[in-house]
């Protein structure tokens, strides 16, 4: 009897083990030194550079910061400094006149030029610029006298030159005139006629503020130099300095006078057309005008 339950134990723990092994370990022999370790690899901590000595190169065409910067203001208008030219005149003090069109310069209308007689019948006298050149005309029987006076400019000393031409129908005694030192106290003129005479003139305006006849004669003769007859050029110079005036023709001294004790020198230019009365029609032009430093 208790042979028999000892054999019933063993029986039982066999079959007890047997559960608890793995199938695959049951059908084959394994060494325990056989079975493979299973070993956990730590990698090893990564070096980060010291960040001072990091050295950025920003990509071309992209801003370097993220802060907008402000565009500085642009100079205003009084900040600008301007460098100051001379201004520019409107008549230059110097230089030659064609008259290709009307200018600014020399008043070349009846209403602009000076007239220091009256005048009975304005329908009957012209000025005016045409075909390059400077025209007077008269078609009255009593004396006339228009001045077209330079602007802006006064000379201590000057030239004046012009070519003059005597335009058909028209009287020899004409009266083509050229005046300096044109001041407040009058001017002095040379006066040049088609029959080749010359007479100078003292304009005194003090004279005709008394009713006075204000052309005081200087002088007067032939211009042998003169060239007589339509379409021959003709250029008349008028030098006037502090104390003489000098009249040349085509090149020839003419007239002269120098030591002058009372000239009023100083003052501007002009020319124009001074005619005795009783002769009619009398139209005269300039060619050019040019005014010379001496």
């Amino acid at each position: 009897m208790k042979k028999t339950f000892v054999s019933t134990l063993i029986l039982f723990i066999f079959l007890s083990l047997a559960c608890s092994v793995p199938f695959d370990l049951l059908s084959q022999d394994v060494e325990p030194s056989a079975i493979p370790e299973v070993v956990v690899k730590q990698e090893a901590p990564q070096e980060v550079a010291n960040p001072t000595n990091t050295v950025y190169a920003p990509p071309t065409a992209r801003p370097t910061s993220d802060v907008t910067a402000t565009p500085e203001p642009s100079a205003t208008l009084e900040q600008i400094e301007v460098t100051p030219t001379e201004p520019v005149a409107l008549c230059p003090p110097y230089g030659i006149e064609e008259f290709d069109s009307p200018n600014d310069c020399w008043p070349d209308t009846l209403d602009e030029v000076f007239a220091p007689a009256s005048i009975s019948n304005r329908n009957k006298v012209f000025v005016q610029v045409a075909n390059s050149r400077l025209e007077f005309e008269s078609q009255l029987a009593e004396d006339v006298f228009l001045y077209s006076f330079y602007k802006e400019n006064e000379y201590d000393e000057v030239n004046l030159l012009a070519s003059i031409t005597k335009i058909e129908p028209s009287v020899n005694q004409n009266g083509f005139a050229l005046a300096c030192h044109v001041n407040e106290d009058g001017w002095y003129e040379v006066r040049i006629e088609s029959s080749g005479t010359f007479d100078i003139f003292q304009y005194d305006s003090f004279k005709k503020q008394n009713d006075e006849n204000p052309y005081v004669s200087l002088g007067n003769g032939g211009a042998a130099a003169y060239r007589i007859g339509t379409g021959r050029e003709n250029i008349i110079e008028w030098q006037c300095r502090y104390d003489s005036l000098t009249l040349i023709i085509n090149g020839k001294q003419t007239w002269e006078k120098k030591g002058f004790t009372s000239i009023n020198s100083g003052g501007g230019v002009g020319v124009g057309l001074a005619s005795y009365s009783g002769k009619l029609p009398r139209h005269i032009a300039f060619e050019y005008v040019e005014i010379v430093e001496p």
